[in-house]
C-alpha cells in the first residue's frame, strides 16, 4: 500500500534468460509454495513468470498453483491423459508445461477451462478417489501452511467461512511456537479466540501484518482503543467481542442457508489419512476422529448445535432475530 511503513513486498525484475524483462511484485510466500515447490518448480524466475500471468489476468496464485499441482497428480496417476490435456504431459518439475498450463488458465483456454474451475470442481468430475488429494476446503484451495502439521490450522481450515482460508486462522500462534502445533487440547478455544479478532481486523481493514502488534489471538484493549479512537465508537470489550460473534455467526448462518452444516467442516482426504512422510513433522496427520473431537468442542464454545448450525438462543443474544427466520 502506497507509503506503508511495514514494506513487507518487494519488487523483481528478470535481467537475463528466457524471461527477460519480467517485472513484479514479490513473488511473495504464498505464490512461492504454489507456484514453486508445490509443482517441484525450483527456478526463481519460472515462479516470476507464473506470477506475472497471475497478476496480470487478476486470477489467484494459490488457487492456481494446487489446480496444477492437482492435475500434475491426476496425471502422475493415470487418471488422465495427455488426449485430456491439449497434448500436455504435466509432470511435477516440468517448468515449460507449468507455464503452458498456467498460461491455459489465465486464457480460459482448452484444459484451462476446466482447471480454471477449482479443484473442488475438477474432483468432482473426475471422481476415480480424486477428492482424496484435492487439496480444498469448500470449494478454496488451501494455502501454504498444512493441516497436518498444526492441529490449531486443521480446525481452522475445516471450520472456516469462506473455505479453506489461512486467514481466518491462522497459522503463527502455533509456528512460533507460542502453542503446542502437534497437540489437539485447547485448539477449539484458540480458533475461537483467533477468530474473533481476525473478523474485527477484516471489518476494520487493518493490515494482517500488524496483527501481532494489535493481538492476534483474542481481541484486545488495542483493538477497542483504535477502534473508538477512529470512529468514535465507544466498545467495551465486551460489546467488541460480541460485535465479531455476530459477524462470525452471520457469514456461517449464510453457509447454513446454502445447504453447508458439519458435513463441509471437512478436511482434504489426504490430511485425514496420509501422515507426512518425512521431516520435522514425520508422521502427523489429523485423522477424522481427532477433527470431530475438536469441532464438537468448538461448535460448543460457539453456542451452536451438534450440527454445526448456530442454536436460536445464541443468535437472538447477538441481536439476529431477523435471521432465525431463514433457520428456523
Amino acid at each position: 500500500c502506497f507509503s506503508c511503513p511495514i514494506r513487507c513486498m518487494h519488487y523483481s525484475k528478470i535481467k537475463e534468460g528466457t524471461y527477460t524483462g519480467v517485472e513484479n511484485i514479490g513473488p511473495q510466500y504464498e505464490t512461492v509454495y504454489s507456484l514453486g515447490s508445490l509443482c517441484c518448480i525450483n527456478d526463481p524466475k519460472v515462479i516470476a513468470k507464473a506470477s506475472e500471468i497471475c497478476n496480470e489476468m487478476g486470477i489467484d496464485t494459490i488457487s492456481t498453483g494446487v489446480s496444477i499441482a492437482f492435475i500434475m497428480e491426476c496425471f502422475e496417476k493415470g487418471l488422465l491423459s495427455a488426449s485430456d490435456l491439449d497434448g500436455l504431459k504435466p509432470t511435477f518439475g516440468d517448468k515449460k508445461t507449468f507455464i503452458a498450463m498456467t498460461k491455459k488458465i489465465a486464457s480460459n483456454e482448452g484444459i484451462g477451462k476446466f482447471m480454471g474451475q477449482g479443484v473442488e470442481f475438477m474432483s468432482e468430475k473426475l471422481g476415480r478417489e480424486s477428492q482424496k488429494f484435492a487439496i480444498q476446503v469448500k470449494g478454496l484451495e488451501l494455502a501454504g501452511h498444512s493441516a497436518r502439521g498444526y492441529k490449531g490450522m486443521s480446525l481452522g481450515y475445516a471450520t472456516s467461512n469462506r473455505g479453506g482460508s489461512h486467514q481466518d486462522m491462522r497459522h503463527i500462534p502455533e509456528r512460533s511456537g507460542e502453542y503446542d502445533r502437534v497437540i489437539t487440547k485447547g485448539k477449539a478455544q484458540l480458533v475461537f479466540d483467533v477468530n474473533s479478532t481476525t473478523a474485527i481486523r477484516d471489518s476494520f481493514t487493518y493490515c494482517t501484518m500488524v496483527e501481532g502488534i494489535v493481538g492476534r489471538v483474542g481481541i484486545t484493549n488495542k483493538h477497542k482503543d483504535l477502534i473508538n479512537a477512529v470512529t468514535g465508537f465507544n466498545y467495551t470489550l465486551k460489546e467488541l467481542q460480541e460485535t465479531s460473534e455476530r459477524i462470525w455467526n452471520l457469514e456461517r448462518c449464510f453457509n447454513i442457508r446454502e445447504g453447508k452444516d458439519r458435513k463441509d467442516d471437512i478436511l482434504p482426504g489426504r490430511f485425514m489419512e496420509e501422515p507426512i512422510p518425512e521431516g520435522p513433522s514425520k508422521g502427523m496427520f489429523t485423522p477424522k476422529e481427532e477433527l470431530d473431537m475438536m469441532l464438537d468442542e468448538y461448535y460448543k464454545i460457539r453456542g451452536w448445535d451438534k450440527n454445526g448450525i448456530p442454536t436460536k438462543e445464541k443468535l437472538i443474544s447477538l441481536g439476529l432475530e431477523e435471521i432465525t427466520k431463514d433457520l428456523f
